[in-house]
């Protein structure tokens, strides 16, 4: 499945799947325990993101803006950043 264009800040989107979805231009806020495994985000706008406790498992993040973003406890095997702004964002190391 892919998303353009779509803002999900209000959506209620803890524990859905998402395997394999493509996310071009969309804004996310709050993905917990999410399962993006295989998923690519293209230009993203996901300031403040929470992906606490997904699986992002060989997901792909290109020209996406991740400042702030939250990654504490997910699941980040294989992912990738390619030309990603990453500062002041949370991990787990």
């Amino acid at each position: 499945m892919t998303y353009k264009g779509k803002v999900f800040t209000e959506a209620e989107l803890t524990g859905e799947n998402f395997e394999g979805c493509v996310f071009a231009q969309c804004r996310l806020i709050v993905l917990h325990y999410a399962d993006l495994s295989h998923s690519v985000f293209v230009k993203c706008d996901l300031r403040e993101v929470s992906f606490g406790g997904s699986n992002l498992e060989r997901v792909v993040f290109e020209g996406c803006d991740l400042t702030a973003a939250n990654f504490e406890g997910a699941t980040l095997v294989g992912a990738g950043f390619a030309n990603s702004k990453i500062s002041k964002t949370m991990l787990d190391v």
